[in-house]
Parts: structure tokens; sequence; C-alpha cells
């Protein structure tokens, strides 16, 4: 059974591809067209460049799709059923593609149920309890209860926009970006001498039997505390010292607060239903740290969504489209793919200046050293990575134990950005020198990092833990070998793991799109398939390997 599906009218695009429960393709429409979480009622009612990518990465053509699985629009939870394909070509491609298409039968796939069944896909043990909370779709919050491969809805979470406003309140009273608060507070919160989270607790509670109440006088009354000594709460770049801390207290007091909900919430449910774990799936928990807490303070274990956004939307109905016991998610190297004749045609029709190396360890041990001695490397190697995070395939890694590693990322390269650096490294990397090591195959949870590879580690390494990816050498090959030889030559256990993309931008797609990143950004070099392009012509010329 094949099963195209479909999801982002309004914003976040993307389409994915199951062959019998199994997802073989998904691709982001921003990737393709390069407008950042672009809806498809944008581009003609129908995300024709994310649906074509996925064909040719499957290999399928249109008229081998038997089910068209579309995300159902928000506040329509109730019912899924068939629905016509919205399809309007502009040109002769999309009406050749339409007209395959058109014999497929199409179908909703409530919001819920397309979180819930990507998280299926991946969690680890049944009976397993399901949170989904999604503030940025409003009405797609519940819980669900996993058992025998069947997915029960238990209830669905009301109150969250309360939830989201409070967010919100939050996030603006410390000068932040209040369109996603939750990611907002969760960059901004760091441990500090005082604490809000008992304070902010009290404040947001539940109501029987799935409901959110805030007190929202009384988180009025805490914000206008933390402002009372001064008015400098909004000044993000304040010199204060004191007035950081406060700020940093009161994002992370609120953090705080929200997981403890969702853990009562989760703990509860796991003793109602005798289940042994918790999944959880929406855009609240794609921040790390907010998932660290959330591990903490469960009981259980805790599985993550591998792309809890809305954009993973698409992931989940192809597989809640398949009504396939067989569900899985492989990795998500699933975007189109180029061959070295591709990227060599790109570098020509850029005039540009390259070494192409036909010695893959050779080259290895080149990026190596220019990673020792401090360069930011652009990786362009296999297959896109669906989803908002670099896991392998278009990236930019550094060298996190040289001395301005984090002042070049940062100030330079990211323009200032405060996010924590995330960190790649083998599994058994991450057993050695993690406090508390824990999968992290989406980059989706951060960890203490042991006292003696702090160094190593430094420039990464907030309030003595990191954001962590770990990564087999089965989802990508090339960046694990890139692994392996640098911590031969340097004892370095992992480099830090950046988006392959400029400020407000999509993560790169095609060599073009590497290409005009590197060259208009604080990127030192590109490796893309074999091929080196560097800013410096005579260290590309001259260089040796040491």
């Amino acid at each position: 059974m094949n099963v195209l599906a479909i999801s982002g009218r309004h914003r976040d695009a993307a389409a994915a591809i199951a062959v019998d429960g199994r997802i073989v393709a998904a691709t982001a429409e921003e990737s393709l067209v390069r407008v950042p979480r672009i809806g498809y009622r944008q581009t003609g009612g129908f995300p024709w460049a994310a649906v074509r990518a996925c064909l040719d990465r499957s290999g399928l053509e249109p008229g081998e799709i038997s089910t068209v699985a579309i995300v159902g629009p928000p506040g329509r939870e109730g019912s899924r059923g068939a629905q016509p394909l919205p399809l309007r070509p502009r040109d002769k491609a999309e009406r050749g593609l339409a007209a395959g298409l058109a014999d497929s039968t199409a179908t909703r796939v409530p919001v819920l149920h397309a979180h819930a069944a990507q998280l299926a896909a991946t969690s680890e043990a049944q009976p397993s309890v399901l949170l989904i909370v999604e503030p940025v779709v409003a009405g797609a919050s519940g819980a669900f209860l996993l058992r025998g491969g069947e997915l029960t809805l238990i209830g669905e979470i009301t109150g969250l926009d309360q939830l989201t406003c409070a967010a919100r309140r939050v996030a603006r009273a410390l000068g932040s970006d209040a369109r996603d608060p939750f990611a907002a507070l969760e960059t901004i919160g760091r441990w500090s001498g005082s604490d809000f989270s008992e304070a902010i607790a009290r404040t947001i509670g539940w109501k029987a039997p799935f409901g959110i109440s805030v007190d929202r006088l009384a988180l009025e009354r805490i914000v206008e505390a933390a402002a009372a000594e001064d008015d400098q709460l909004s000044w993000t770049e304040s010199p204060n010292v004191f007035v950081q801390e406060r700020r940093r207290a009161l994002a992370e007091g609120f953090c705080r607060g929200v997981v403890q909900l969702v853990a009562d919430l989760g703990r509860r449910l796991c003793e109602g239903y005798h289940a042994d774990r918790v999944g959880v799936s929406g855009s609240l928990f794609a921040a790390a740290r907010l998932n660290a807490l959330a591990q903490s303070a469960l009981a259980t274990a805790m599985d993550i969504a591998p792309v809890p956004e809305p954009v993973g939307l698409a992931l989940g109905a192809a597989l809640a489209g398949s009504n396939c016991p067989r569900r899985s998610i492989v990795g998500l190297s699933l975007g189109p793919e180029y061959s070295e004749e591709d990227i060599k045609k790109a570098l020509e029709n850029c005039r540009l200046d390259y070494v192409y190396e036909p010695d893959w360890q050779r080259l290895l041990h080149r990026i190596s050293s220019l990673l020792q001695r401090g360069k930011t490397v652009g990786w362009f190697q296999g297959a896109s990575d669906f989803g908002p995070r670099p896991l392998g395939g278009r990236c930019v890694v550094c060298d996190p134990s040289t001395r301005y590693a984090r002042e070049n990322l940062t100030v330079y390269l990211r323009h200032g950005s405060t996010e924590p650096l995330a960190v790649t490294m083998s599994q058994s990397a991450a057993d050695e020198c993690l406090s508390s090591p824990v999968p992290s195959p989406f980059m989706l949870m951060r960890a203490g990092v042991k006292q003696e590879f702090r160094d190593a580690l430094r420039a990464a390494v907030d309030d003595g833990a990191v954001t962590v990816h770990t990564l087999s050498h089965s989802t990508a090959p090339p960046l694990s070998d890139l692994l392996a030889v640098h911590r031969a030559r340097t004892g370095v256990p992992g480099l830090i793991n950046l988006p392959l993309a400029g400020p407000h931008e999509p993560i790169a797609c095609s060599p073009r799109d590497a290409v005009r990143t590197t060259y208009s950004s604080a990127i030192d070099a590109l490796v893309a398939g074999r091929f080196l392009l560097m800013k410096d012509h005579w260290l590309l010329r001259s260089d040796v390997v040491s």
C-alpha cells in the first residue's frame, strides 16, 4: 500500500510517502521553494514541489499512489473522512502530476492522530501513554493509549490557549519573540540563583479531566514582582548581570511549571492505564532542555517523536493512512539526494575553484585538520534530512575544543543567537562523556557532561550540560566517518553541529543552496560529496594533511 501524505495548508507544508507502513520519503515545501515555513495554500493549493521530490526519492509514479492522506484543519478533530484533493495545476508538469493522482483515494487525518501515529512508530514499549501538546496548531492537544499496536484516544486537552497566552505574556515581558513563546522561553531559561518555579507552578493546574487552568492575575503579579527593582527585563542585551539572572530565572521558572504540569498528567495516566512509558509529541517538545526537564520529572521512561513540530505531521499522516501494523521510521534522511555529477554542474555553473579528492580517507583527514585549526566547515552529503534539525546530511560542523569556536558560531555565523549549540557524537562516545547518557538520534535531548570531558566540548557546554545528537553509522555514514577520524586524530569526542542555513532561511537542500549559504556567511569551507571548496584560495591549493 502506497500512501502519500500532505500537511501544512497555512504554514509548514510538507509531503511524505509510506510504502507498506514504512516511511521512504519526506520533504518540506520550504526546502525547495526557499520560503521559510510556507504553507501549500501559497504554492497553488498543493505542495507540488515536495510531492514531486517525494515521488522521485521513492521511485514511484503518481498513478501508483493508492491513498492521499491530508492532515485535517485545526478544530475538526472529531472524525475522519474522504475529501477531494486540492489540485489546481498551474503548468504542464503539475497537470501531469494531478492526472496521475486523480484516481487516488483521498482521506483526512486529524492533527491529533497524525501526531500520535508518528510517535507510535518510534515508541519502544507498550502499553504507552502518548501526550500531544501542540500550541502552534490550535485545538490539537490530547492523550492516547498505545496498546497492542492500536491507538485509542483517551481525551483532548482543553485550555491550552490559556497556557499559550500566559507564555506569550512572559515572553513579551522578557523582550522575546512571542510567536513561538515556549521555544523562546526555553532558549532564555538557564538555572540561576533565584527560581520562580514554585510560584509559577501554583498559577498553572489541571481541571478534571483534561483541562488546563491558568491564574492570569497571579502570574501577572509574579511578572511584575520580577521587574519591581527595575524595568529592564525586556532589554535582552542589558549589561546588568542581576537583570539577566532575573530574566533567566523567570523563563526557567515558567518552563519548569509547564513541564511539571505535563509530568503530573503523564504519571496520572500511566497509573490509571497501567502503562510502562510516556511518549510526547507536539511543538512544546521541540526544545531539548524542556525534554530533559520532562524526562527527569517523569517517573517512567519517555519517548519523543522524531519531528514533533507541525512539519512532522506529514510523517504521521502517511503512517496513519497506511492501516498497516508494521509502522517504522528508520532515520530522517528522506529528502532529495544529489550525485557527484549534479554537484559538479552546480560548482561549474557558479564558476568556483574547487578540489576533487577521490580518496575519502584523505579528504576526511584534511577536513579534520581544518577543524582542529578552528575552521567552520559546511557539510553537504547524501540525502537531505527531514525536519528543522541537521542530522548529518546538511550541516555546519566545528571543533568545540578550539578557543574561539563559540564566538565564531554565535556572533559571526548566527548573528548573536543565544540558542544552545548542539554536539553530534557516536552513541559510544555519548556513553563515555555524558553523566546520564540517553539515546538522542533526533537532537531532542540534553545531558550533563562529565567533568573530564568539559574542556573538549567547552564551546557547546552550558550549565554543565550539552544538547546532544547521537549518530549511528547506518543513518549518516559520511559524518560518522568524520567523527571517527577526528577523534582518532585529536581526541575530541564530538563536533558542534548546526544547520547549513543562513539566518531565517530553510536548511540547504541542493548544491546551489549550499554554495549560496557558504559564500554569504562566516563558513570557511564546504565539503560537497568529495568536492572541497574554500574561501582561502592559497589554503585550498597548498594545504597539507598533517
